[in-house]
């Protein structure tokens, strides 16, 4: 009887000794967290980065990245890469928007690791936005503009708005939109010889992508077709070709 006594003894013993062991363990060990990196946030795109070197044992594994729009609802983005990857980049966000990301580990059906971050995506540079749209023409009544569809993946499904507000009358708008794979868009209706500021938008999936503001003069009525009549920033600088043409043949004769 005593010596089962003792044997249930240094079962507890061992036992605990055990238990102690594998608190003792997790505690020293670092979370696996550390190792995982967010990357810049760019005006489409997030970044993760692990450190592969500290993550042998889990190569295998899959991480999925996911981004929800915040407050939605709204699109939400994924991609999936293995943690032999080293790293991983979801693309196709909206520029200027606040997104909620989640990154999640996951093998098998168990969930290893889940990271969480709010990011703000990056307002999109309008010069380098601006240089794929070219104005003209510019009649008396219209204003035409073109863009180039190359380059521009991410918008290839989207929609281009134009809304010109006349200067001296601000409550006339007119407004187009037409999608972007059609590379052209003309606003009809306009005063002639009038100042009108045109904001072009870029929307995806209902969402601004881009926009800016050009200040351009309509023709006046009698110089039939020209050129672009375009007035920059906050100086006006008109040119209007038809008018140009005019005064050259006077010169002429």
């Amino acid at each position: 009887m005593r010596s089962v006594k003792m044997s249930f003894q240094l079962y507890l013993i061992l036992l605990v000794t055990s238990v102690l062991a594998e608190k003792d363990k997790a505690t020293t060990e670092p979370p696996i967290g550390q190792y995982f990196h967010w990357g810049e946030v760019d005006f489409q795109s997030v970044s993760l980065s692990w450190e592969t070197e500290k993550l042998h044992s889990l190569l295998d594994a899959e991480i999925t990245i996911k981004a929800v729009l915040t407050p939605g609802p709204g699109p939400e983005r994924s991609t999936i890469a293995y943690l032999s990857d080293g790293e991983v980049t979801l693309d196709g966000l909206i520029p200027n928007s606040s997104y909620a990301v989640t990154a999640a580990v996951v093998r098998g059906k168990t969930t290893i690791l889940e990271l969480k971050k709010n990011i703000q995506t990056k307002v999109v540079d309008k010069s380098l936005i601006e240089k794929f749209f070219h104005w003209g023409p510019i009649t008396a009544k219209s204003i035409s503009l073109r863009w180039d569809l190359e380059g521009q993946d991410d918008l290839l499904d989207g929609v281009i708005q134009m809304t010109a507000v006349r200067n001296s009358d601000p409550t006339s708008k007119t407004t187009t939109s037409e999608p972007f794979s059609k590379g052209k868009a003309t606003l009809d209706g306009l005063v002639s010889n009038s100042l009108y500021a045109v904001t072009v938008t870029g929307l995806v999936e209902g969402y601004k992508y881009f926009d800016f503001t050009e200040n351009i003069k309509t023709l006046d009525t009698g110089h039939g077709k020209g050129g672009v009549a375009r007035t920059g920033g906050f100086g006006i600088t008109s040119v209007v070709v038809g008018l140009l043409f005019t005064c050259m043949a006077l010169v002429l004769d």
